[in-house]
């Protein structure tokens, strides 16, 4: 997994979030311009496949929320909500009492509707917390040449199982100084 390229401010915060969206991006790949590669996943969890549609409809939710929402810069919001949920599991759900996930209520509240819109179809609420974040990632590229694309084509993240999304477990966060390289030992399995 070299992603070594170069961050489009190469601060180390910008490496961490393409590590994490690197990490979290399921058993297909993420690709890159900079490193035509595949990146594998974490591969513990039971992905199963959803219908295009459903996803291609979750995404033009999301991108709605986006659009609606760029007053407050929301999309670094969602991406920051997928880091914070996935590190220690993809689950749907932070500690908000957590003084590092401050602000979070603001992502969470927001891409709700969507949740409760997909969940009969089988969205998690993880799976639509880690579809946020990608889509806001790609969103936020320069849309005449974007740097990355992240298909999210699987679906099975299990939420955790208090059902209190707002009230997950309190888990240690990365420092944002880290090297690319303590970044990925950081969440080495």
């Amino acid at each position: 997994r070299n992603i070594e390229a170069p961050c489009p401010n190469d601060s180390p915060t910008m490496k961490l979030c393409l590590a994490f969206l690197f990490a979290l991006c399921p058993s297909s790949m993420a690709t890159s311009k900079l490193h035509h590669h595949p990146v594998s996943s974490a591969s513990e969890r039971k992905l199963q496949t959803v219908s295009s549609a459903t996803l291609a409809s979750a995404k033009a939710d999301i991108l709605v929320v986006l659009e609606d929402n760029r007053n407050i810069r929301i999309a670094p919001k969602f991406v920051r909500l997928g880091f914070h949920d996935c590190v220690g599991g993809c689950d749907g759900c932070v500690d908000l009492a957590n003084p590092d996930n401050n602000g979070l209520d603001i992502p969470i509240d927001a891409i709700e509707h969507v949740y409760q819109t997909y969940a009969a179809d089988g969205l998690s609420r993880a799976d639509t917390w880690a579809l946020a974040a990608f889509t806001a990632a790609e969103d936020s590229q320069d849309p005449v040449n974007p740097q990355f694309t992240f298909p999210f084509t699987e679906i099975g993240r299990v939420d955790c199982p208090s059902g209190d999304y707002k009230g997950g477990p309190d888990r240690h966060l990365p420092p944002g100084d880290l090297t690319t390289h303590e970044i990925l030992d950081f969440f080495a399995v």
